[in-house]
């Protein structure tokens, strides 16, 4: 069985075609990252039958996420973030304000002096 569900308020997604996408994505994410992170990005994602009906995807993956060492979480989090891209999920970052720093970094009159500890090598 299906379930379907609105991802953005967008489009219906199928959940057969949802695990068919991240299934894609871990093939091609298993040989350039450790496999402790794979395989626990891999146990995290449950199938429709396999997963409770009151948890969604997201709480599945936090309830894995949580037995999971500090570096393993990190390489997870860097797959949602490659995933969050791949699908336009990011919202594009507000253009930089020229002189937005002004005052702010401080700089020593005598920055660009030799300096003491390489007097040897002069």
């Amino acid at each position: 069985m299906s379930i379907s569900r609105r991802v953005d308020g967008e489009s219906v997604v199928s959940d057969t075609e949802y695990l068919r996408d991240v299934e894609t994505t871990l093939n091609e994410w298993q040989g350039s990252h450790d496999e402790a992170a794979y395989c626990a990005l891999a146990n995290a994602i449950a199938t429709p039958d396999d997963r409770s009906s009151t948890m969604t995807h997201a709480e599945l993956v936090y309830q894995h996420l949580k037995q999971m060492p500090e570096s393993v979480a990190a390489e997870v989090l860097d797959f949602v973030q490659f995933l969050e891209q791949k699908h336009g999920m990011v919202q594009p970052a507000a253009p930089r304000q020229p002189g937005s720093a002004q005052g702010l970094v401080w700089m020593a009159d005598d920055f660009d002096a030799p300096l003491d500890d390489f007097k040897d090598y002069r």
